[in-house]
């Protein structure tokens, strides 16, 4: 196992406090939807021991749909070899969920190692922890989702931009008002490549949902009504499209939870033009290169 020993710690410690949230009218709240589960792998080509945890991610997600797999590649054990999906913004999350878990964790690393799964914002496992991330899994989808996510995805293609909408909506009252992070991730699948020094040094790697693109964007819900957020995210025109698909979530912001999640496909370079609908909040993408 791979860990991190210097952590970065935030400044000041977050209020969970809140009152208590108003009610929604039974006939205005959306239908009941299925529970899809986000799982995320902290993982590094620099790391022997991830090899084995991208196979159990990719077999995780093979073998059920509704699971929303992500592999967030990490940029601190990039000596002596640069993963080449790392990025900071992986870490930085790694680093997010270290702070607000409320559970048991390894006093001396915390939740910054890798290889670690995180299920649903609300469950840590050990990457190569097979029982372990599998009832995890079968615990998050039992819970019903707390809001309902939609999302449509289309092309243009001069330049090369996905035009994405996110809308989203309370289910359950214990949502309002609380701040919620809308987070999108364009990830690929299936990358081969050869790593030439560090603890994997002359192995041909397979990263399984390596994360390309994230966008992050911040909405509270103060009522029924449903919102939307308008994403736009720009292609690698060296990227093959038929293996890049796109991962939404909404997760508090402050205890890390994830209420839903959602997985679609990039579409057909024949499926273009504007969305049909506006969003109301336009947000930046934060590329990983």
């Amino acid at each position: 196992m791979r860990q991190r020993i210097s952590l970065s710690v935030l400044a000041a410690a977050v209020s969970l406090a809140f009152g208590p949230p108003a009610a929604i009218p039974d006939e205005m709240a959306p239908p009941a939807m299925e529970r899809f589960v986000l799982v995320e792998l902290f993982t590094s080509q620099g790391c022997n021991l991830c090899p084995d945890a991208e196979r159990l991610l990719g077999a995780l997600a093979d073998r059920n749909r509704r699971v929303v797999p992500i592999a967030f590649h990490v940029d601190y054990f990039n000596t002596p070899w640069r993963d080449p999906y790392s990025h900071p913004l992986c870490s930085e999350r790694q680093r997010e969920y270290d702070f607000v878990y409320p559970k048991p964790k390894p006093l001396e690393y915390g939740l910054y190692y890798t290889p670690m799964l995180m299920v649903d914002g609300a469950q840590s496992v050990n990457g190569r922890d097979r029982p372990g991330a599998e009832a995890a899994i079968r615990q998050a989808l039992l819970r019903n989702p707390t809001v309902a996510l939609r999302a449509s995805l289309r092309i243009q293609q001069t330049p090369a931009i996905g035009e994405l909408e996110v809308r989203v909506a309370p289910i359950s009252p214990l949502v309002l008002g609380r701040p919620l992070r809308i987070g999108t991730v364009l990830r690929d699948d299936g990358l081969t490549n050869r790593v030439l020094s560090g603890e994997n040094a002359n192995k041909t790697l397979v990263a399984r949902f390596p994360a390309r693109k994230i966008l992050l964007g911040d909405v509270t819900l103060d009522g029924p009504a449903e919102k939307a957020l308008q994403f736009a995210v720009p292609l690698n025109p060296t990227w093959t499209t038929n293996r890049l698909r796109v991962a939404v979530f909404a997760q508090d912001r402050q205890s890390g939870v994830v209420h839903q999640a959602l997985d679609l496909a990039w579409p057909s370079q024949s499926h273009r033009g504007p969305a049909s609908d506006r969003a109301t909040k336009a947000m930046k993408p934060i590329p990983i290169p």
